[in-house]
């Protein structure tokens, strides 16, 4: 009876940590992904990209990046409100290349920024974010941070 009673209260206390604090249920995935700065795809203000400049996928439904003068944030296109494959940000690049939109919920968020933030819409959070650095030779190197 005792051996229940100790089992019953750390089972009780483990339910209570795992629902402490707020969960990111944001698909995650491990990548590492570069990129030729010289090639014209990719030294642009803003670019999409899905896989890397040696064919390896990067994000969960790739990424976006912006180059705010040398300075890189990447995000993933996947909107974190509706977190499904077929959900997606899109930049208008006839517009305004500061701002992506869910193409499913229309939240937008401002991509000209480290935290990718949401400003409009439903979405509870920015985008998912990634690391970003400048190699000495001139490539952009994004990875996942997990």
């Amino acid at each position: 009876m005792q051996r229940f009673f100790f089992f019953f209260v750390f089972a009780i206390l483990l339910l209570m940590k795992s629902g402490c604090g707020e969960k990111d249920d944001f698909p995650q995935r491990q990548f590492v992904g570069y990129f030729d700065l010289t090639d014209p795809r990719y030294s642009k203000t803003v670019f999409t990209a899905i896989r890397d400049m040696d064919g390896h996928d990067v994000g969960i439904n790739g990424i976006v990046v912006y180059n705010m003068g040398g300075t890189y944030y990447a995000f993933d296109l996947m909107c974190p409100h509706e977190k499904k494959p077929t959900c997606s940000v899109r930049v208008n690049a006839e517009e305004d290349t500061d701002f992506a939109v869910c193409e499913c919920c229309n939240s937008k968020f401002l991509i000209a920024s480290p935290q990718g933030d949401v400003v409009d819409g439903p979405a509870g959070r920015g985008l998912q974010r990634y690391k970003t650095s400048v190699t000495s030779d001139g490539y952009l190197v994004v990875t996942s941070s997990y």
